[in-house]
């Protein structure tokens, strides 16, 4: 079970290095989040419950391959998979405005 990483005050960059270490050693590499952010107190709602509107955009750690390919067979991967999920869309697109065709005919 992980500890949680509560200290008021502490410094954040120690803190993120403890939590991260804490995540690689329970979780899978692709689990750990890639970035974290520290607050000295959550925003809460009138209810004092996290306020999620009130959170800051978390930023986004940038990679000069993030989401790209690695190898020949990734990218061929990758193409197919764009064009099932291109093909299922279209064939979705199109079962759906023939089923509102035939739901709206009305025989006369």
């Amino acid at each position: 079970m992980l500890d949680p990483v509560t200290a008021p005050g502490a410094d954040g960059a120690a803190t993120v290095a403890a939590a991260r270490e804490q995540l690689r050693a329970a979780l899978p590499a692709a689990l750990v989040p890639a970035t974290f952010t520290v607050f000295d107190e959550l925003p809460l709602n009138a209810n004092r419950k996290v306020d999620r509107k009130a959170l800051p955009v978390p930023a986004l750690a940038e990679s000069d391959d993030a989401g790209l390919p690695r190898t020949a067979r990734d990218a061929e991967l990758a193409a197919l998979y764009v064009r099932v999920l291109i093909t299922r869309r279209s064939a979705s697109t199109a079962t759906s405005s023939s089923s509102a065709a035939a739901r709206s005919w009305r025989p006369t």
